[in-house]
């Protein structure tokens, strides 16, 4: 599991004109949570936090905050974006012992090339619950000689030694198409252009 220092400072001003500036300068409000911070205002670098996203949605964070010890194992718990420039407006951490199990989402990933037709995935992430350090950054699914019409279910997934999965074993993971199937989920919403007048 890949851990990721991440320093930050603790929030003193909480009014809405702070926290506009701190956009200014390239900071977020965030909030760190847990056994022994219990809630803690902070404001942290917008780059740095995107970096932790770039390791991994699941990875260990080492908190360090400015002033107030640490450094606190932390994952991201929350994040919340701007709808329009899709930058982190506001991000919650929450604190962790690897000792204790947590639940976390893990991305699905494709591999392989199915024997006709397409690949349809139907659950993006698996709910699991494990140690902090055995969660995985994916679970790989292989596609691999697949035919039209087979699909893949949860119980047929294969995840680490360690990791209870907590999504329901008859979910569809992914189903291949047949082509005719694939044109009509291609097209499914696409509006007809309207006739030329006679």
């Amino acid at each position: 599991m890949t851990e990721y220092r991440l320093r930050a400072s603790v929030r003193k001003n909480l009014s809405g004109s702070y926290r506009r500036s701190l956009f200014r300068r390239g900071l977020i409000p965030a909030v760190v949570y847990g056994k022994t911070v219990k809630s803690l205002p902070l404001e942290v670098p917008e780059k740095d936090v995107r970096g932790v996203l770039g390791a991994g949605r699941n990875t260990i964070v080492n908190l360090v905050v400015s002033g107030n010890g640490g450094p606190y194992k932390v994952m991201v718990r929350d994040l919340q974006f701007d709808p329009l420039t899709k930058a982190i407006i506001h991000a919650d951490f929450q604190q962790i012992s690897l000792r204790d199990k947590i639940h976390a989402s893990v991305p699905i990933h494709l591999s392989g090339e199915a024997a006709g037709g397409l690949p349809r995935l139907s659950l993006r992430e698996l709910e699991i619950s494990c140690l902090p350090a055995k969660v995985p950054a994916q679970i790989t699914v292989d596609v691999s000689g697949m035919k039209p019409g087979e699909s893949i279910t949860v119980s047929d997934l294969q995840v680490p030694r360690g990791v209870n999965v907590l999504t329901g074993p008859d979910v569809t993971v992914v189903t291949v198409l047949a082509p005719e199937e694939e044109a009509v989920d291609r097209d499914a919403g696409e509006v007809s252009p309207p006739e030329a007048a006679g």
